[in-house]
């Protein structure tokens, strides 16, 4: 009744219905889609004499289409609730699409974030290097790169981002968009930061101290200086550079090389502290020492 309906309608009104699109239940109960269009069919004088009706299966479209929807559900899904920021960016470096976290390590909404250059967010003095990175992409130099900087937050305060930048090739192989995968590393480099000035802290007494210090890598129960300080470079006359990656038998000949690789052995064997005495030539007096390995 129906179809019988809409084709009365048709040649009531002499208008087409184009394009209409609906499921129908196959046999075995398999859905399929069809697009219908119905033409007005008239005769010389003019009067409706009947519909002209054109069928078409677009069922592959369809699927086609659906497939392409849900692809798109699961990847904006992953884009919204990935910890990091997610941004794409035209070639010219406008920013065209800015997922959510973009507020929280921006301060400004997504929508906000449209449309501005990126180099609105990069602090002044990282600019120029940004600038070149994005610019290799940009142009398909290259097609990944992986960059830190300061970024500037709305408040005015800096933070510190990496940055995954790729871009997006036509068939043709042009660059046609670039994509960059923004993570917040500003705590990491806080401690970096502290690790730093605690290294450097720990360093200038290693060699402000008047007792000479040695520090030896052990690796299948071998044994090679890393380092001495400058008591130990003074003491020694070698220099720390010297002695790098050395064995005691390099440094100190077979001999005496021997006798402080069975020190060293016992003390790492035993896992306890090994102290002895030594005699050595200084300024060109015989002095004593007390060696403590630990």
């Amino acid at each position: 009744n129906w179809y019988r309906d809409c084709d009365q309608r048709i040649m009531q009104t002499g208008i087409s219905d184009l394009r209409t699109v609906e499921s129908q239940r196959q046999a075995g109960g398999k859905e399929a889609w069809i697009e219908t269009n119905k033409i007005p069919l008239r005769d010389e004088d003019g009067n409706s004499i009947g519909v002209l009706v054109t069928i078409e299966d677009i069922t592959d479209r369809k699927v086609a289409e659906q497939a392409l929807i849900e692809s798109e559900i699961r990847f904006r899904s992953i884009v919204e609730n990935a910890n990091d920021t997610i941004i794409m960016l035209t070639i010219q470096g406008e920013i065209s699409y800015a997922s959510p976290h973009w507020l929280d390590m921006f301060g400004y909404t997504s929508q906000e974030a449209l449309h501005y250059h990126f180099t609105r967010f990069i602090h002044p003095d990282d600019l120029p290097r940004c600038t070149r990175v994005f610019h290799q992409i940009a142009t398909g130099a290259v097609d990944a790169l992986v960059l830190e900087y300061r970024a500037i937050h709305r408040d005015g305060s800096c933070r510190w981002h990496t940055t995954n930048l790729s871009s997006i090739r036509d068939q043709a192989g042009q660059v046609q968009h670039c994509v960059a995968i923004i993570r917040d590393i500003t705590d990491r480099r806080q401690a970096e930061e502290i690790l730093h000035r605690k290294e450097q802290f720990l360093r200038s007494i290693y060699h402000g101290l008047e007792q000479p210090i040695f520090v030896v890598n052990v690796s299948e129960q071998a044994f090679h200086y890393v380092d001495w300080n400058r008591a130990a470079e003074k003491v020694s006359g070698i220099a720390a550079e010297q002695i790098t990656g050395k064995t005691p038998e390099q440094i100190y000949g077979a001999e005496i090389g021997q006798l402080e690789q069975q020190r060293l052995l016992k003390c790492y064997t035993t896992g306890l502290p090994h102290s002895y005495e030594e005699r050595q030539m200084f300024n060109g007096e015989i002095t004593w020492w007390l060696t403590t390995l630990n």
